[in-house]
């Protein structure tokens, strides 16, 4: 990434996205850069889908000029154009409340520099196969960006100019990736030489771009050979960086073969480097793809497999910490879009609560629903000494309203002629029964229609009664 400072932030409240830009919540950052930084962040669409991506952001002190939104979307371009297994995709661009970012994959994994790095740290360093695996992943990046066209399909002639052991992914797929065209040139669309512009890591630029000449994809080959001698040397080929080492030694003299500190690496492995690092452009790779296949032939590099197996044994410290930062993001509340309206669910008459835009047949499904709890009610009411003994026994009218109701109650047969999300809006009304005084479940009550033609009966002495149920 670019060169700058970092503007600070409060920090974000445990466990909640540090903010909401568009469609995403972002969360803190896990990488920072000069220009910017890059985040963990979620994607939140329909049906509860969600997806972790990282997002690049511009810091705040850089997000209302124009030089470094410029640059932020020539990247964009450039990416959009690229699509390759070993290179980190491009999946969308947001300019909203007043940010411009990129989004992009989320890959599990860790910078080549940092693998190199903790394997240092481990007492060893990476096998030739190992290290050729991943820089042969990384040339076929490289590869694909130099080849890249754009809409019209003219070659953009894209170089990277960041090449770095910093600007390689190593998955724990075992898959190497290029990441950060932040300061790469689509070379048929620049209008200026590149003369003073030395953006970059100074201990990995070629020479030619150290004398201020127009970077190629010679420029990259030459960085991709010093990031390969520096994971097999196990040591730094130009000192530290930012130092004034590489412009003396890269533009003086040849540089020494790895095999100089490393006894493992093969003679044909030493000279398709020499090859890469010569100090005239002339003299090197054509190619990112013939560089590759150069080192394929001088040592036949790790499988899939092996690379991942280092990974995750080097870098499980990290690859864990990453792991569990995930997990917070994909658990975290987010301040997204609210959820979808969904049916409401049944509740018992008595509790129903006022909902919005009813439809008329559930308005007369909850009258249907009225009614025949009232005529339950009725028929199973206490009576007079003189009421005939037909009549049912005293007891009260429960609802389903406790916790011990089953939420899947069956609904009343007398509503089973309403369409489904009428009946949805309706509560069974449910009658004590011996089993439910003796503890058991309370069951929806079945009332048969009364028979009220006519509604009253003629006793032995010729006396009318009036049938209690049809009052």
């Amino acid at each position: 990434m670019s060169t700058g400072r970092v503007a600070s932030h409060a920090p974000a409240a445990e466990g909640r996205p540090w903010q909401r830009i568009g469609r995403y919540d972002v969360f803190q950052a896990f990488a920072r850069g000069g220009m910017a930084s890059v985040h963990l962040g979620r994607l939140t669409g329909a049906s509860g889908f969600t997806r972790v991506v990282a997002i690049k952001r511009l810091h705040p002190l850089y997000a209302e000029s124009d030089e470094h939104c410029r640059m932020l979307r020539e990247e964009a371009r450039i990416l959009s154009r690229i699509r390759h297994a070993n290179v980190v995709s491009l999946l969308d661009v947001v300019h909203a409340d007043g940010e411009l970012c990129l989004v992009m994959d989320y890959i599990a994994g860790v910078a080549l520099a940092d693998l190199a790095r903790d394997a240092i740290a481990l007492g060893e360093r990476l096998s030739p196969p190992v290290a050729v695996a991943i820089v042969v992943d990384m040339l076929r990046g490289l590869h694909a960006a130099h080849e890249a066209r754009g809409e019209d399909g003219a070659p953009l002639e894209v170089v990277h100019r960041d090449v770095s052991p910093h600007n390689v992914l190593v998955g724990a797929d075992g898959v190497a990736r290029v990441l950060d065209f932040g300061i790469a040139k689509a070379l048929r669309t620049e209008q200026l030489t590149l003369s003073g512009d030395l953006r970059g890591k100074l201990t990995y630029m070629a020479p030619e771009q150290l004398r201020g000449a127009r970077a190629t994809r010679q420029s990259d080959v030459f960085s991709a050979g010093v990031t390969l001698w520096e994971v097999l040397a196990a040591r730094k080929l130009f000192g530290e960086e930012g130092g004034v080492a590489p412009s003396s030694l890269s533009l003086s003299r040849p540089v020494p073969p790895p095999s100089q500190w490393a006894s493992d690496v093969p003679p044909h492995l030493d000279a398709a480097l020499g090859r890469a690092l010569a100090l005239d452009p002339r003299e090197r790779f054509e190619s990112a793809e013939e560089m590759a296949l150069a080192l394929e032939d001088a040592c036949s590099p790790a499988g899939r497999e092996v690379v991942r197996a280092h990974v995750e044994r080097i870098a499980a410290d990290e690859l864990e910490r990453r792991a569990e930062r995930v997990q917070e993001v994909e658990l975290a509340p987010g301040d997204g879009p609210e959820p979808a309206e969904t049916a409401e669910p049944a509740v018992p008459l008595g509790l129903v609560a006022r909902a919005p835009r009813r439809s008329p047949r559930v308005a007369v499904a909850l009258t249907l629903a009225g009614l025949v709890g009232a005529a339950a009610f009725i028929a199973l009411r206490p009576t007079s000494p003189a009421a005939p003994r037909e009549a049912a026994p005293s007891a009260p009218v429960s609802v389903a309203s406790t916790p011990s109701a089953p939420a899947s109650s069956a609904i009343d047969p007398a509503l089973a002629s309403l369409s489904a999300d009428a009946a949805a809006d309706v509560a069974a009304v449910a009658i004590p029964d011996a089993a439910t005084r003796a503890g058991g479940a309370l069951r929806p009550a079945v009332k048969k229609v009364p028979d009220c033609t006519p509604a009253f009966r003629i006793d032995g002495a010729g006396v009318k009664i009036y049938k209690p149920e049809c009052l």
